[in-house]
């Protein structure tokens, strides 16, 4: 579960965090014989796992522990983060130095015992909070998966998560496969018999597609993307509508284009970013991960850096913010919820179309902006334990209808 890029690499951060569950159950005596043998697993893996482990149980590392812990807090994880990135750990290829191992090593054991601290102390301290959040959703909901469906040129629609691997569509010389859950896969020969699909993801849903000129794009919920069969011409375009992650195959010779409601557009040759256009967000974003793009609204335009954000609020504004958590940006991808600073209503929006529900807020909430991270693929009421610890707001779920309230 921690493992690293490498002999000395990007660390593993959602393996420790999973190790760090797996030994605060152990603390409890509440793990399941499957999760036993997943931590035996763990510990056989490396030497350095048992010497974690040991470490985080010895009785004489607990203070050490609480007053790392409390430094954590109190920094908003400033010094650590700072700690990874200097070390090449975090946004960063190859960790090329012994020492920067030596970091490395040690910013594991932290960041163990800190998450194994925290969920320990969470699962002791605030068991009468979480039962009587839990107690409220009394319509417990499961996370979203993997769901779209597919419409062909010609109309007819497959309902891709019932569907099983296999040819779907034969489009011209062009190939149409389900090559796993969660993908499809456009592959073949360029033809004149050009036809546009429509691949939509409802709430609850994401999804992944192969382009037909090796382009890969994420589909996150309630999302779509119109494109062709098959590119010809001088450009390549296609049309998005939610949010969808890119990586795009390069060709210098033909441009990719994103439409995006009320003229806005992004234009790249090949590289990574994520564009964020749902209609219920007060901005148009995109965020660049690697390469070049230029954004556009009306007659604004912009060209984009790696770790640049381009917000359009309303049409003919392109506004700029660099040096933004692209690991935020492209969390949902990873199976994260991730936040810096956010109000919750931003997080109950990512909630409400992750699960399917309808946000009600009975009074006015205030709360401090939130920093975090958890899993999308736990059920709702697990999230909303969380949300609630944190900021005190409590949440009764009515079948789909996710009420909030200070009371």
């Amino acid at each position: 579960m921690i493992d690293y890029d490498g002999a000395a690499g990007q660390l593993n951060l959602h393996g420790i965090f999973r190790a760090a569950e797996l030994v605060s159950r152990y603390k409890d005596g509440s793990l399941s014989s499957e999760e036993v043998a997943e931590l035996d697993r763990w510990l056989a893996e490396d030497e350095r796992h048992r010497k974690w482990f040991d470490d985080l149980l010895n009785p004489g590392n607990l203070v050490e522990q609480e007053e790392a812990l409390k430094a954590f807090k109190d920094t908003g994880g400033v010094e650590l983060s700072r700690t990874l990135t200097d070390a090449g750990i975090v946004h960063s290829s190859k960790v090329r130095t012994r020492a920067a191992w030596t970091v490395a090593a040690s910013v594991s054991i932290i960041l163990l015992g800190l998450a194994s601290l925290y969920v320990y102390r969470l699962r002791t301290t605030n068991t009468v909070s979480q039962v009587t959040a839990a107690a409220a959703v009394k319509n417990d909901l499961p996370p979203g998966g993997n769901k779209a469906t597919l419409t062909l040129g010609d109309g007819s629609v497959i309902s891709l998560d019932s569907t099983g691997n296999g040819l779907l569509a034969t489009q011209g010389k062009m190939k149409v496969v389900k090559v796993g859950d969660g993908e499809v896969s456009y592959s073949g020969e360029s033809g004149k018999d050009i036809v546009f699909n429509t691949l939509t993801t409802p709430v609850a849903g994401k999804f992944q597609i192969v382009l037909s000129d090796g382009t890969k794009v994420w589909l996150n919920s309630s999302s779509s993307l119109v494109y062709p069969s098959s590119f010809e011409g001088g450009e390549r375009t296609v049309t998005l509508s939610g949010e969808g992650y890119f990586e795009v195959a390069k060709n210098k010779a033909m441009p990719f284009i994103v439409k995006l409601a009320d003229g806005n557009s992004v234009k790249v040759l090949g590289t990574h970013f994520d564009v964020m256009a749902y209609k219920d967000e007060p901005s148009l974003k995109t965020t660049l991960l690697e390469g070049s793009v230029s954004v556009q609204s009306g007659q604004a335009s912009s060209l984009l850096k790696p770790g640049e954000c381009a917000e359009i609020p309303t049409p003919g504004t392109v506004r700029i913010v660099k040096g933004v958590d692209v690991d935020e940006a492209i969390a949902w991808k990873q199976g994260l919820f991730q936040f810096q600073n956010a109000d919750l209503s931003v997080i109950l929006r990512q909630v409400s179309r992750w699960y399917g529900v309808t946000v009600v807020y009975k009074n006015q909430i205030h709360t401090e902006p939130l920093k975090g991270m958890a899993p999308r693929n736990v059920n709702l009421s697990k999230l909303l334990e969380g949300l609630s610890g944190m900021t005190g707001v409590h949440f009764t779920l009515n079948e789909n209808q996710l009420i909030v309230s200070n009371e």
